[in-house]
């Protein structure tokens, strides 16, 4: 351990558009409001198989993951390993590694341990691993392949590993004259197995289903596929084989399976992209979190479909990766959340280890990060840098904007008073009747090189308040805009009299906030400085998701709303200057 969001206005005294889609057609809980957005597609496309990262501690020699888990291969054993962290006893410490409490095996009953293990098919890209911190797990530009076969597990049958469709599949291919028979997998770990009336092996765990699908048998002889008549036997004691119609045993057999997780909270696994940007050459990043143990953050660059790099970052609770943006030298920034007490933060960053209160020995139930990773997805040996972002209550990071200078602006959610910045822009609202010290958003800014949180500001009421999205212009004075929206319960937001709308409507109204602020050209002194703050709402629930500006500085806006009476453009004040566009 080391120490250490349809229609468009336009609003020429605010400069305002807001696009916001009416999707929601019913009153919004606060739980809803604070919920994420739909995920945009993760990226990962089919399965990578690679060696098993150090920082698993698991036996098997090979792995591969997906939305479902992590898969641990082995010539005699199938290991899921699944989402979620075990529960821990008073006093036992997280874990990153391979938990036994969380794992699910099919163990291949007298298979021969030593059979020959290759890797085949290459894939573009390379995944780097930073979870857990110790430098000895952390390993980069690790290569990831299509295919993974044991030849001779049983005489004459191997066993080969592949990806359908995103899933893992298996196949047991058996050489002319060898006997399928032979073939048992004991299941251990699971709570229960049957085989159901569609003929798939189920293995009942406390989360959901894992499902191997009826078996697909079948031989190629002479150019022509034919089917073989096959299933699923659950023998004494809980041991599996595979009954096999008559068929030619001259020819070779192929007998196919397929995992699926199926949870009882519904869908299969939640692994998802969260943000997305593009760089200046085309390429997409892609950030979010993958259900590996508590969950990992990830994120993953994508140039004309194909990987060219993903990086995981995380620790021994669950992470992820909310904001993601891009520079024009191609370096990509990340913010998000965390409740691990050992991300592998770096030297000199403004918080290398999580804030605690005094004489409290144990971290914030969750925090936020943010790092800036080079063009090849690393932050280790000076190429970029990671960092615990909040103070010692709990916040998280929701999303990122980076100027020409590598200045990053960090919007998210703040529940502590006391994130460690130089300065405090706005200070934080108490809300009323909470339990924690604040209830704001917060824009925050981190120096080029993450040493210094050089800034705060909170943005809220007495009520709950969320901030959801930035941009970043360097046209306008001061060197910069930036732009910010969310949305908020309310109704003392300290909104710009002269704004487009100064009151709050609903419930929940959505908000905008624009700054001047680039920090390398305001002088003195170096502080943002806002110049709009506005509700945008109507009588209902209206959220704020999605911000973006244009080379003129006018603020586009996107959401949901609820309102029936939300303002569209003939319905605000003319003396604004307000006209459809």
């Amino acid at each position: 351990m080391r120490s250490r969001r349809n229609r468009s206005f336009h609003a020429s005294q605010a400069a305002l558009v807001a696009l916001l889609a009416v999707v929601v057609t019913c009153a919004v809980s606060r739980a809803e409001a604070a919920s994420p957005a739909a995920p945009v597609s993760s990226g990962g496309g089919e399965l990578r198989f690679q060696r098993t990262p150090r920082w698993t501690g698991a036996k098997p020699r090979f792995w591969t993951h997906d939305r479902l888990g992590a898969f641990f291969l082995a010539p005699d054993e199938l290991t899921y390993w699944l989402p979620g962290a075990a529960p821990r006893g008073e006093g036992e410490p997280q874990r990153d590694r391979v938990d036994p409490r969380r794992t699910v095996t099919l163990t291949l009953v007298g298979a021969n341990r030593l059979a020959r293990a290759e890797l085949a098919d290459p894939l573009p890209g390379v995944s780097n691993y930073f979870i857990g911190d110790d430098p000895r797990d952390a390993e980069a530009g690790v290569p990831g392949f299509a295919t993974l076969r044991f030849s001779g597990v049983y005489p004459g049958i191997d066993v080969v590993y592949r990806s359908n469709q995103g899933r893992l599949e298996y196949d047991f291919v058996v050489a002319p004259g060898a006997n399928p028979r032979v073939i048992a997998l004991r299941p251990t770990g699971a709570r229960g197995a049957r085989v159901d009336d569609a003929g798939d092996l189920v293995l009942v765990t406390g989360e959901g289903e894992l499902r191997h699908a009826r078996p697909v048998v079948y031989q190629d002889i002479r150019g022509e596929r034919r089917t073989v008549g096959g299933s699923f036997v659950l023998g004494a004691g809980g041991v599996v084989s595979f009954r096999i119609d008559p068929h030619d045993t001259s020819a070779p057999l192929v007998i196919d399976p397929m995992v699926n997780f199926v949870s009882y909270f519904g869908g299969a696994g939640s692994d998802g992209g969260l943000a997305v940007a593009s760089d200046r050459l085309g390429g997409v990043v892609i950030g979010g979190s993958q259900q590996i143990g508590a969950g990992q953050g990830f994120v993953r660059k994508i140039d004309r479909g194909k990987l060219v790099w993903e990086t995981y970052i995380g620790g021994s609770g669950a992470d992820g990766v909310r904001g993601v943006a891009v520079d024009a030298a191609l370096n990509t920034y990340i913010t998000g959340f965390t409740t691990s007490s050992n991300l592998f933060t770096t030297a000199g960053v403004f918080s290398f280890n999580c804030p605690k209160k005094f004489g409290s020995s144990t971290c914030p139930n969750k925090l936020g990060l943010v790092g800036k990773l080079d063009p090849n997805g690393l932050y280790l040996a000076g190429k970029g840098w990671l960092s615990y972002l909040g103070g010692t209550t709990s916040d998280e990071g929701w999303a990122i904007a980076v100027n020409s200078a590598g200045d990053a602006f960090v919007v998210g959610d703040a529940r502590s008073n006391d994130f460690p910045a130089s300065k405090i822009i706005r200070p934080p609202t108490p809300t009323t009747g909470g339990v924690y010290p604040t209830d704001d958003g917060f824009l925050a800014h981190v120096t080029p090189d993450g040493s210094k949180l050089d800034y705060i500001m909170y943005l809220g009421g007495t009520d709950l308040d969320y901030a959801r999205a930035i941009a970043y212009s360097p046209n306008g004075p001061a060197g910069g805009v930036l732009a910010i929206a969310g949305h908020t319960y309310s109704h003392d937001f300290p909104a710009s009299l002269t704004s487009i709308q100064p009151a709050s409507s609903g419930l929940i109204d959505g908000y905008v906030v624009k700054v001047y602020g680039n920090p390398a050209a305001l002088s003195p002194p170096p502080v943002p400085t806002p110049i709009l703050v506005s509700y945008v709402g109507g009588s209902s629930n209206d959220l704020a998701m999605g911000v973006a500006l244009d080379p003129t500085g006018a603020v586009y806006v996107s959401g949901t709303t609820a309102s029936t009476d939300f303002p569209f453009p003939a319905q605000w004040d003319p003396k604004l200057g307000i006209h459809v566009t």
